[in-house]
């Protein structure tokens, strides 16, 4: 059977990952799995990074592939992760990128795959679906508890900064004025407005 891993995140926020299960080609529902990120990974190489970890916590039955949905970064990022767990070889381990449908493997030159390798295509797919579907739906409930995806001018490479330099959402919500202009990137009006957005116009 082919494990396939995606990952999904806004603004370094609602950071998720999903692994899908084919058996015989064919998609087995009942072994599908998300996966909230917990640590503090902002990019999608830590994130599947500790997503697989906790997956590999949980088998009592290696894969016939392990697919990641990505390119050599992931592959050599995830070989990393299972050579930690002292199960690196135990199992093949693929990457999938979307560019030209290209397949990376360990020890081999890169492939474009023909219409032979329909099955990992669709693998991926149906990754990339199943983990969109998921953060959609968180994205829908924090979109109503989130005032910070509202301010004008904060994408996510700035939503990003500040939560590195704060330490997370709480460090922000707990920033002054002043700390969030220190923020290389920020600025005053823009400090300005994620204050305001978060206590308030000023009196």
């Amino acid at each position: 059977h082919i494990v396939c891993f995606d990952m999904a995140q806004l603004q370094g926020e609602e950071r998720v990952g999903a692994s899908v299960v084919l058996r015989n080609g064919r998609p087995t529902k009942k072994e599908y799995r998300t996966y909230t990120v917990k640590g503090g990974a902002m990019d999608d190489l830590r994130m599947m990074q500790e997503v697989v970890h906790r997956w590999l916590k949980r088998q009592d039955e290696w894969p016939d592939l392990l697919l990641l949905d990505g390119g050599q970064t992931h592959l050599d990022a995830i070989r990393r992760t299972l050579e930690e767990a002292e199960v690196w070889g135990r199992f093949p381990v693929a990457a999938l990128a979307k560019r030209e449908e290209t397949v990376f493997r360990e020890g081999h030159d890169p492939v474009v795959l023909d219409r032979r390798g329909r099955v990992l295509v669709h693998a991926r797919d149906e990754a990339h679906r199943f983990v969109n579907r998921f953060h959609r739906k968180r994205r829908g409930r924090s979109a109503l508890e989130d005032p910070l995806q509202s301010v004008e001018g904060l994408g996510a490479k700035k939503m990003q900064a500040l939560l590195r330099h704060f330490g997370g959402r709480k460090g922000i919500e707990h920033a002054s004025l002043n700390d969030l202009q220190t923020v290389p990137g920020i600025g005053q009006a823009l400090a300005e407005r994620v204050h305001e957005r978060l206590h308030g116009a000023p009196p």
